[in-house]
């Protein structure tokens, strides 16, 4: 349920608070092209086929997307902050 972790926190950066545990992307309130990236591929993961786990597989896109759009352009932070957010997730379950 790692993925599903990941989807939540998605969710939460890219809504309207544009935070979530670990991370946040692009500034407060603002719908900038990197949530609406990273929308499409939370809708990939809503609508997935059977056994498809389109979030993992494009994890180093996504840490990418979020570490381009906060972290100077820093992916490797972004995908532990993405994986700290889906610990915290998990513990709070």
């Amino acid at each position: 349920m790692f993925e599903h972790s990941i989807a939540q926190g998605l969710e939460a950066a890219t809504g309207p608070n544009a935070i979530s545990f670990g991370y946040k992307v692009g500034d407060l309130g603002r719908n900038t092209e990197e949530k609406q990236r990273l929308r499409e591929l939370l809708e990939k993961y809503k609508s997935k086929e059977y056994k498809q786990t389109p979030l993992l597989d494009n994890f180093d896109e996504i840490a990418s997307i979020i570490g381009g759009a906060n972290y100077n352009d820093d992916s490797f932070r972004a995908g532990l902050l993405m994986i700290y957010d889906a610990c915290i997730r998990k513990e709070l379950q």
